[in-house]
């Protein structure tokens, strides 16, 4: 008995470029494919040899899209999003997650033991 080989369509690459995109895992991918020559699902091992190049950039695409898509709304660019809060959040969400920048609380400074400062409010205190 022979084995017939399994010669992926290019729709079947598609499909399996978006799948890694979207972070499933081979395992989970590879038994959505039949090879027509036998009837029966591929295994892994024939899924890493035949779709080697969509697996190494499924997920580097898909980011290049979403990616785009936010610069675009950010930039108003496509329509954009014209409320200006959702725009100045994704800007920093963007800022945080691409470009590395956190957020610090300015003078805030730890006692010399490198405790936090407590700071406790008494009856008189609340009348102020």
């Amino acid at each position: 008995m022979s084995r017939r080989a399994f010669y992926p369509t290019a729709e079947q690459r598609g499909k399996v470029e978006e799948m890694i995109g979207y972070g499933l895992s081979e395992a989970e991918i590879c038994p959505l494919f039949k090879n027509p020559g036998t009837g029966k699902t591929i295994d892994l091992r024939t899924f890493r040899k035949c779709f080697k190049t969509e697996i190494a950039t499924g997920a580097a695409k898909l980011t290049a899209q979403v990616g785009q898509q936010i610069v675009a709304t950010i930039l108003g660019e496509l329509g954009g999003i014209p409320d200006p809060r959702t725009r100045a959040t994704l800007t920093v969400l963007f800022a945080k997650n691409r470009m590395g920048w956190k957020e610090t609380v300015a003078g805030k400074q730890a006692k010399k033991d490198g405790r936090p400062f407590i700071f406790k409010v008494n009856g008189t205190d609340a009348k102020l």
